[in-house]
């Protein structure tokens, strides 16, 4: 029996071009690091090399802890004594990337749909930002965090997408079985091909399509966030 839903943030709830967004936030977190003294290419390449060494996780520390050691190895001090310029940046600046999103008003109303039929939510965004950052984006979608039970972020999860093992996590943590949830994601390969050996449903989202290999959609729903609407509503 279906009791939850995983939801991917961004390019599913929250529309956007992830390479534009991503050249939009390291341009405002260079030029806001380097009011603080720091080199700005240091800067980028210390975070780009925390971002990979998470995504390579195997599960023996937090997503935080891997980003802060690979930071700290990059940069001439460390990480920690920058965690307070790094949130005043998150909950400021920040703001600036939201420029590279658009939004849909239909995402309130797919998680309000589900909320109404008593499933529990799950934000599993892929935990490559603190929380201070994944919160700004709930909020940025037209969301609010109390509309989720857990949110995946980099100070709780032990794995990043595509990994099977993050979702493997999120089913733990939250006390679900693979048969219980359905996954709705935009990434062919992180919410669509990492969950397959799990046998969780997956519904592609493809308003903000990502396939990088150009792999077949064999998902249970494949269509965009309007069309995905009305097939819930006939479905549940």
């Amino acid at each position: 029996m279906l009791r939850a839903v995983m939801f991917d943030l961004d390019g599913t709830l929250l529309p956007m071009d992830q390479d534009h967004f991503i050249q939009v936030y390291f341009g405002a977190l260079a030029q806001k690091m380097a009011s603080y003294g720091l080199d700005s290419d240091l800067l980028i390449k210390a975070v780009a090399a925390g971002t990979e060494a998470m995504v390579k996780n195997n599960g023996g520390k937090t997503n935080e802890k891997c980003f802060w050691e690979v930071f700290d190895q990059k940069m001439d001090r460390k990480g920690r004594e920058l965690e307070e310029e790094f949130n005043e940046f998150y909950l400021n600046d920040f703001n600036l990337a939201k420029s590279a999103c658009g939004f849909n008003p239909l995402s309130h109303e797919v998680v309000r749909f589900f909320k109404e039929k008593g499933f529990r939510l799950i934000c599993a965004t892929n935990p490559l930002f603190p929380e201070v950052a994944t919160l700004q984006r709930i909020e940025w979608a037209g969301l609010d965090e109390r509309d989720f039970e857990w949110i995946t972020t980099f100070e709780k999860c032990h794995y990043c997408k595509p990994n099977p093992n993050y979702y493997r996590e999120v089913l733990q943590v939250c006390g679900l079985e693979p048969s219980e949830v359905i996954m709705v994601g935009n990434d062919v390969e992180e919410d669509l091909i990492a969950i397959q050996d799990l046998k969780i449903q997956a519904n592609l989202i493809t308003d903000c399509l990502i396939n990088r290999q150009n792999r077949p959609l064999n998902a249970h729903f494949v269509g965009t966030l309007a069309e995905f609407l009305e097939q819930i509503r006939k479905e549940y």
